[in-house]
């Protein structure tokens, strides 16, 4: 009689189990996207150099798709990196080099302020310290500007800086990389028993 009164309570908490199971609360979730880009300046000069390219819209958008765009609700400079590759006739091993951005109607803001680097140092991406509070304030605010459609103009990013020793012939690729975060939430569905923190 007791094995039966078992069998049948553990009939009951089948269907029980399969509700918990089966059954789904909606929780809203903070998710991240990995973003990056890179501008290359070709460095061609005796000594002294500055090159100019432009961060746009186009370049950010197309890293997300329609559906992310519309849930972004923040972004987060992650780091700003270099890569130096000399060319062919470059006879300088070190530089002194710094980056600026210029938005529209503006004066410069300087993004990393002129440091010494060794190309040894950077043959592959590197990420740079101290960057400036300023530049990293402005490129937040044209980045989310671009992914919230309430900026549209181009940013003008720049390196600039000389050869050590100065006068030396400088030929060589500088690759600037941003990565950056854009932050958005998803609701998604849950088994219940999960709970709701």
């Amino acid at each position: 009689m007791e094995t039966i009164k078992q069998t049948y309570k553990n009939y009951l908490l089948i269907p029980f189990i399969a509700v918990l199971l089966f059954s789904c609360d909606e929780k809203e979730f903070d998710l991240v996207l990995n973003l990056d880009n890179s501008y290359t300046f070709e460095i061609s000069d005796d000594g002294v150099f500055e090159e100019t390219k432009y961060i746009t819209p186009e370049d950010i958008l197309e890293q997300i798709s329609d559906e992310e765009l519309d849930k972004v609700n923040d972004i987060n400079i992650e780091s700003i990196s270099i890569k130096i590759v000399p060319n062919d006739g470059n006879i300088s091993s070190k530089v002194n080099i710094g980056g600026s951005l210029i938005d529209t109607d503006s004066e410069a803001t300087i993004l990393y302020a002129s440091r010494e680097v060794a190309f040894e140092d950077y043959t592959d991406f590197t990420p740079l310290s101290d960057l400036d509070k300023a530049g990293i304030t402005l490129l937040t605010s044209k980045l989310l500007g671009y992914i919230k459609s309430t900026d549209t103009s181009s940013l003008t990013i720049s390196a600039f800086g000389t050869s050590i020793p100065e006068g030396e012939r400088i030929e060589l690729d500088v690759i600037v990389k941003i990565r950056f975060t854009a932050k958005y939430t998803e609701s998604l569905e849950v088994p219940y028993f999960i709970g709701t923190e």
